[in-house]
């Protein structure tokens, strides 16, 4: 089968019935549809791996509808329900049951049917233009050929560049949309990723709401202001002129347009936030806030230093004697902050932590997520020491600090504070909004 185990991967096709939901997440005040999802994705991830492999099963998919009806090939209903009880075999054997496992992608029967159809219609073409007899195996590479044959015969175009906004792909006169394009790779996003996007999206959504209370508005003007600072900040970084790249390149290396980037969600959102910032928190309270709290916002904002954080669990996986044993062990190993990184990743059981290779960051003194048994610690530890075992909360952890950092001038500080107020609103925005994230 050639189309078949990208599927069973993937489920990445365009045809699959809409959800009966046409709202992806609702709150007080709005909402974001699935049709706003499927583009955003496709503006953000549409140059990038799930991006890139949507595109060619779009554009796969296509040349073999076209192929199949202009040589009139069509197959039987028998053979299209053998194949559909391969299927379910090969499901069954992974421990899935086929009913559940398209309702959970907002599949029907009828479209799950028309998929397998388009399989075994590939399958014809390929062994046809190869000249294979009926049973001969096909590899991928030999898909490639047939594929890349079709692309040229057909004039598929899927750089950016060279088609009109609003477009992804184009095969013959046929056009696929950025929706299109998106809503084939809502179909391989896990939830928490998916997710993920569509919180921004309702922060955007509510940046919005706010704005138009405070009479704020986004001309055309300010994005191409925006683009154009990006732009200079790019030009002054030392590692993108010492390679002579540009944003514009930058933008391309990612497989985006300008206008991609324009009307991202992203993009605006973080204009917004700009906009409330200074309406929300202007420099006069902030001058305020600074001389009536400066403790306070030197512990949160002030000096900070580079963690590095390794943390064994006690009870019940193990005792804390035999975390400690461990951890001390591994404090013998690290011996400078590449081996501790190496260690973070090897053993740390925090999720976040093995994820990072144990590198946290610049902290402060006060810091939201850290205990303050570690902050102090971290800010009496020596640079490139790796600090005795500390237990906390049924853990055991190991620090190292590799740089530290003074407390920002006045003028960035002010800037900093209102960066902190603004999160601390937007986050409290949000929580009153009750949002809802629906069924896929």
């Amino acid at each position: 089968m050639i189309l078949l185990p990208f599927f069973l991967t993937t489920i990445l096709f365009p045809g699959f019935q809409r959800p009966r939901q046409h709202l992806a997440a609702r709150f007080q005040g709005g909402s974001v549809t699935w049709e706003e999802f499927y583009l955003e994705l496709a503006r953000r991830h549409r140059g990038k791996p799930l991006g890139k492999e949507a595109l060619q099963f779009l554009v796969d998919q296509q040349l073999v509808e076209i192929e199949a009806k202009t040589r009139k090939i069509r197959v039987s209903e028998d053979a299209i329900q053998a194949r559909i009880r391969t299927v379910k075999k090969q499901l069954e054997a992974q421990g899935k049951d086929i009913k559940d496992y398209l309702k959970r992608r907002g599949l029907n029967p009828q479209v799950f049917q028309n998929y397998i159809r388009l399989s075994l219609l590939n399958e014809i073409l390929v062994r046809n233009d190869l000249h294979f007899g009926p049973k001969d195996p096909i590899s991928p590479a030999q898909i490639q050929v047939w594929r890349r044959e079709q692309s040229r015969k057909h004039k598929v175009i899927t750089a950016p560049g060279k088609l009109p906004p609003g477009i992804s792909a184009q095969v013959g006169s046929h056009q696929f949309t950025l929706t299109d394009l998106g809503r084939v790779m809502a179909r391989n996003l896990v939830e928490k990723d998916r997710n993920s996007i569509l919180k921004q999206m309702v922060a955007a959504k509510i940046l919005q709401i706010e704005a138009k209370k405070h009479h704020i508005r986004l001309r055309p003007s300010d994005l191409d202001k925006e683009f154009e600072r990006r732009q200079q900040e790019a030009a002054s970084n030392p590692q993108y002129k010492k390679a002579k790249i540009g944003f514009i390149d930058i933008l391309k290396a990612q497989g985006r347009t300008v206008e991609d980037l324009k009307k991202g969600t992203a993009f605006q959102a973080q204009l917004l936030a700009v906009r409330l910032g200074q309406n929300l928190f202007p420099m006069k309270f902030l001058q305020n806030e600074w001389e009536t709290h400066r403790e306070l916002w030197l512990e949160r904002l002030g000096p900070s230093r580079r963690l590095l954080k390794i943390d064994l669990l006690g009870p019940p996986k193990r005792s804390m004697e035999e975390a400690k044993a461990l951890a001390e062990k591994l404090r013998k190993a690290a011996k400078d902050p590449r081996s501790f990184r190496m260690l973070a990743r090897q053993y740390s059981e925090d999720p976040r932590g093995k994820k990072l290779a144990g590198d946290f960051g610049y902290v402060h003194r006060k810091e939201d997520g850290f205990s303050p048994k570690i902050l102090s610690k971290t800010f009496e530890l020596p640079t490139a020491q790796v600090s005795a075992p500390i237990e906390v909360q049924g853990k055991i952890s190991l620090l190292m600090v590799t740089a530290l950092k003074k407390s920002p001038r006045k003028d960035r500080m002010l800037k900093e504070i209102r960066a902190w107020l603004f999160r601390s609103w937007l986050r409290k925005k949000i929580k009153e909004a009750k949002v809802e994230f629906l069924s896929f």
